[in-house]
């Protein structure tokens, strides 16, 4: 049965590999996460042979490109990948501020299981976790089809990161090990929903990626109703949990916070957050809804999100709003289903 080279770090690969000699290994690997290859045809100094036990023995992609999108407002581009099962994943690959470089926004799983209210991928069926080699394939596939450098990649896509836990570990090892890209585990952030048995395995990764907790109310009720899949994560254990993990060495942790008009912009609201954020070392992005086909939510305003910005800032809590892009091609937070 062949194997999938980035299915695991590459110590474990080449060891499942029948190569002639360990100096072919090390050719293998500058070719695989140097070179990036797109093909085994690009490969030009290992002899006939290994590379006939090569494609014996091994593939390079199981992902398949079936539709790029492109953002007229924005250049954002939507790259939907059919999988070797015929599932669908999307990827999203966001330019910064400054056109020089991008963020590549990767999916965990097909579909989700959280089915929070608001969320289109939260309305498909969960389907099953991506392989490791299919985490770290958008990456590269996606790189490849971007116009500016990939500087950031983030755990934003479809799917909750921390209920494909293992998957997600180990492609940060091939991600930021110096066997695998050595990408920096500061340009890598993990976003979840605050599964706090994950959440407390991630936090002790040795490979400290930046976390983003999607909060999106610090009220126990309203989060249950907008979140109903995340009942048992109570927010009392979620503040203990970021109280705990903040040190003076540690990192500041990110909340994401969706505004929707008539539920998390209320005055309560606003006074629960500032509560919650109380004595932690967090930074709150605030977004407002991105609209859903077939959903009735509606974005806050933006003087609402202001009032909330300012008042967070007042109490000296970092808060900050995250502008859309790419909502015009349904590749917006919270937009992605297949």
């Amino acid at each position: 049965m062949s194997i999938y080279l980035y299915s695991d770090k590459f110590s474990k690969i080449k060891s499942k590999l029948t190569l002639s000699k360990s100096y072919v290994n090390n050719q293998l690997w500058n070719w695989l996460y140097k070179k990036k290859i797109s093909a085994f045809t690009e490969i030009t100094n290992i002899s006939k042979s290994d590379l006939h036990i090569l494609q014996d023995q091994s593939r390079l992609f199981s992902l398949h490109t079936v539709k790029e999108v492109i953002s007229s407002a924005s250049t954002v581009k939507k790259i939907k990948f059919r999988t070797a099962d015929n599932l669908f994943i999307e990827t999203v690959i966001i330019p910064d501020k400054t056109g020089k470089t991008a963020t590549l926004c990767i999916s965990s799983q097909i579909g989700c299981s959280l089915n929070c209210r608001f969320c289109a991928t939260g309305r498909m069926k969960f389907q099953r976790n991506l392989y490791v080699n299919e985490i770290i394939e958008q990456y590269l596939l996606a790189a490849k089809q971007s116009t500016l450098p990939v500087k950031n990649i983030v755990f934003m896509g479809m799917g909750e990161p921390l209920l494909n836990l293992n998957n997600v570990l180990t492609a940060l090892n091939i991600f930021c090990d110096k066997e695998g890209f050595g990408i920096s585990a500061g340009r890598i952030t993990v976003s979840t929903a605050g599964i706090i048995g994950g959440l407390r395995k991630l936090n002790n990764f040795h490979h400290q990626a930046n976390i983003m907790i999607s909060l999106h109310s610090a009220g126990q009720k309203l989060r249950d109703k907008l979140m109903p899949c995340l009942r048992q994560n109570k927010i009392k254990v979620l503040k203990k949990f970021l109280h705990d993990k903040v040190t003076p060495k540690k990192k500041q942790i990110m909340l994401e916070y969706i505004m929707i008009k008539g539920y998390n912009d209320t005055n309560v609201a606003l006074h629960k957050l500032l509560s919650f954020c109380r004595g932690l070392k967090v930074k709150v992005n605030f977004i407002a809804y991105n609209k859903i086909r077939g959903l009735s939510y509606q974005p806050s305003d933006h003087k609402t999100i202001k009032k909330f910005i300012t008042c967070l800032k007042r109490n000296k809590i970092t808060a900050s709003q995250r502008y859309k892009k790419g909502d015009d091609i349904a590749a917006a937070c919270g937009q992605l289903i297949t």
